[in-house]
């Protein structure tokens, strides 16, 4: 492990992702770890038994002189049948590779979105809302991450500013796709950016992705690849995000914030 750990990460062997340590959270920042823990465990089982699955079938196929490339073969599992070639099957876990971190970095998105919505709406509760819910969709709808922040801040008169954020990460190395960041705001509204050209514009590089990223230089028209490591990445970066919004708002209307083991944050 890299000797710049402001996390305080705990490495169980040199060959596997650290853990965190033990975390002061309020009820639904814990809500938040069960989830992320539950999205990244999948992510590594599936990536995992992926590859081990495809590295079986391929072994198969070579020791089997009789299975050739348009050979038909059937997957059932339950009430599903897929019907295949081994060679339209090499091809589907080629390509289905890559879409693994991309599917995941969305899940992982999704939700800190979760989180921020729940502690918003929480918040609105308290403050006597009519309707907790639309009040929380309309101060979310903006589409920066800056702004919505912003008008968090603003709406709850949280004791917040951007300048403590900043602080907050000073120790922290921020990386997004090769761009070096030394602002975690502008590096969320970033991420949102990313999140939207993977939604709403077919997941491909564009001139302005090309520009902005050293790792998409001359790639436009490309699928935009989303490194393995990089939903693990992102999650590692909203801890202190999430810790941050949470003593905030938990400050200001008085919820409690308990610790919480390692063993209960993945529970």
């Amino acid at each position: 492990m890299a000797k710049n750990n402001p996390l305080k990460l705990i490495e169980l062997s040199p060959y596997g992702l650290p853990i965190l340590p033990q975390q002061n959270c309020s009820e639904i920042r814990q809500q938040y770890f069960t989830r992320i823990n539950r999205i990244l465990g999948s992510y590594t089982t599936l990536s995992a038994f992926s590859n081990i699955g495809f590295e079986k079938f391929s072994a198969t196929n070579q020791l089997n002189a009789e299975i050739k490339p348009n050979t038909p073969f059937r997957i059932i599992r339950g009430e599903v049948i897929i019907q295949s070639t081994p060679e339209e099957f090499n091809k589907m876990y080629h390509e289905g590779a890559k879409q693994l971190p991309s599917q995941y970095f969305l899940m992982v998105y999704g939700n800190f979105e979760s989180f921020v919505s729940d502690i918003v709406q929480k918040a609105f509760k308290e403050n006597g809302s009519d309707n907790p819910i639309n009040d929380t969709k309309s101060l979310l709808i903006t589409s920066s991450w800056q702004s919505k922040l912003q008008k968090i801040i603003n709406t709850f008169e949280l004791n917040l500013r951007e300048k403590l954020i900043n602080q907050k990460y000073q120790n922290h190395t921020i990386n997004l796709l090769g761009k070096e960041h030394n602002n975690p705001i502008l590096y969320l509204t970033d991420i949102g950016e990313l999140r939207n050209y993977l939604v709403h514009s077919s997941a491909r590089i564009d001139e302005v992705l090309s520009t902005k990223y050293p790792d998409f230089n001359n790639r436009t028209g490309e699928i935009i690849p989303i490194p393995f490591e990089f939903p693990f990445n992102f999650s590692f970066f909203l801890v202190l995000m999430t810790d941050i919004l949470d003593h905030s708002f938990s400050e200001k209307f008085g919820w409690e914030r308990k610790l919480i083991t390692t063993q209960k944050l993945i529970d």
